[in-house]
């Protein structure tokens, strides 16, 4: 997966990140809002009624979540946000089911794809330059055998082994 790729699918995780669903299930109102979430999604307010219930959930975290960012963080979520609304629309859906694969996956697996994410992520900039340009000379035949002797490889360790690799991944 390219590092651009995986920006993209942060940005779709911010975006979409449901709330936690609240007991009782009542339509949200635009005069329910708190003045900070009403500041930083004012440019809705006219369509806040048209909106569903998801979508405003959604908002409303994206709203909490950028309330709480550092200076930092605002200008990567603008940067990535930026990003995203260049994308055409098929590159658009293609990275919705992406993140929708990604979130069908169990906690332990999405938990292996993060760690491998920092492990390449962590790389020095010269390691992943050769990690890419090898990955994009293979042909797809050749990607699924690497794939698949990733899998088989770790489905031959033991739980211990398993649990050991695991810790040493997190320790990286």
């Amino acid at each position: 997966m390219s590092k651009r790729l995986i920006k993209y699918l942060l940005v779709l995780q911010i975006l979409m990140y449901p709330l936690a669903a609240n007991s009782e299930e009542t339509a949200m109102q635009w005069g329910d809002l708190s003045p900070q979430q009403k500041q930083v999604l004012n440019r809705f307010e006219s369509q806040w009624s048209t909106f569903s219930e998801e979508r405003k959930k959604r908002l409303l975290t994206g709203a909490d979540r950028w309330m709480n960012a550092t200076p930092e963080q605002r200008e990567i979520m603008k940067q990535r946000f930026a990003l995203w609304k260049d994308l055409p629309e098929d590159k658009k859906q293609l990275l919705r089911n992406k993140f929708q694969q990604f979130k069908a996956l169990s906690p332990r697996e999405q938990a292996e794809i993060r760690n491998r994410y920092q492990w390449y992520k962590n790389l020095p900039p010269s390691k992943r330059q050769q990690l890419r340009e090898k990955w994009n000379k293979m042909t797809p035949e050749q990607k699924q055998k690497v794939k698949n002797r990733i899998r088989q490889r770790y489905k031959s360790l033991s739980p211990q082994q398993k649990r050991a690799l695991q810790q040493r991944r997190q320790a990286r």
